[in-house]
């Protein structure tokens, strides 16, 4: 009896043995199964992530790109912003060397109005360039000096509408001293250049205040017609500083504070900004050459 009790014991824990192998076998490919799917799905999902990390490296490496594009356009504002960091100092330094020959410049053509612009002192003992079409058709020319308190009257010595330009005679009063503008040269004129617009933009409401400055750059020098539009084409400079009604006739200088040109005129289009033309320095001092009998 003992010793058939020892067998149905040994056999009873074989079979139950063999049934926690088949569990303990079962579980663990259940577990591996599972496993094995967790594996394929993470396999599945860094194939996925490393085609979407192929496409943006791609897209970075195009001439092209987005990099690119973005690293250009911050060096360019960069440049730019170093270049008007530069330029400050010698905008305010061309301003205060011009802004003591700068006048206001106001006429009647009827009795029911008039034009207005701006100019510069050529000459200390009362001779002004403005731009012709300020002065023209007018009854009665007024010229506000740089003082901002003193307006006399003025006559026209000699014009040239072709070149847009026109030279003004005033008697400068006795306890007015005038500073003439210094003249620069075309040849020392290249694009990129910094340059000052100075004049009255809105006429009269600004005629009592000192002249305001508009900074930009030389875009091109090139031949244009004048802004009286009759197809004779003579050297201007082409600036993106605003050119404002009121502007006409005013100087524009170089860092140096020396004149190379006087505003002519502007496109004023909704699609087209920052374009405007200034007759050249050489053009007038043609101008003023071939008028020299008539300065005395």
């Amino acid at each position: 009896m003992e010793t058939n009790g020892k067998k149905t014991f040994a056999t009873i824990a074989s079979i139950l043995a063999i049934f926690l192998l088949t569990v303990n076998t079962f579980l663990m490919a259940v577990v591996l199964n599972k496993a094995d799917d967790k594996i394929d799905n993470l396999v599945q999902q860094a194939a996925s992530t490393q085609m979407r990390l192929n496409d943006f490296e791609s897209m970075f490496d195009s001439d092209d790109s987005i990099e690119s594009n973005l690293i250009r356009q911050i060096r360019e504002l960069q440049e730019r912003v170093g270049f008007l960091e530069a330029s400050a100092g010698s905008a305010v330094n061309a301003y205060n060397k011009i802004v003591d020959s700068v006048v206001y410049i106001e006429t009647t053509t009827s009795f029911f109005g008039g034009k207005a612009g701006s100019g510069f002192v050529y000459r200390a003992d009362g001779y002004i360039i403005t731009s012709q079409h300020v002065i023209s058709n007018a009854r009665n020319i007024s010229v506000t000096l740089p003082d901002l308190k003193t307006t006399v009257s003025a006559t026209v010595v000699a014009s040239d509408f072709d070149r847009d330009i026109a030279l003004l005679k005033v008697t400068v009063p006795a306890n007015i001293t005038l500073t003439a503008a210094k003249l620069g040269n075309i040849s020392n004129v290249t694009p990129g250049q910094g340059v000052l617009i100075i004049g009255y933009p809105l006429s009269s409401y600004l005629a009592h205040a000192k002249p305001s400055a508009f900074f930009g750059i030389v875009s091109a020098i090139k031949q244009e017609t004048s802004a009286n539009q009759n197809n004779r084409y003579y050297t201007h400079i082409q600036a993106d500083a605003a050119m404002n009604n009121g502007n006409s006739g005013g100087p524009v200088v170089n860092m140096n504070g020396e004149v190379i040109g006087i505003v002519s005129w502007g496109f004023d289009y909704d699609i087209m900004e920052n374009i405007g033309f200034a007759l050249a320095i050489n053009e007038i001092q043609n101008f003023l050459i071939a008028n020299a009998s008539k300065i005395v």
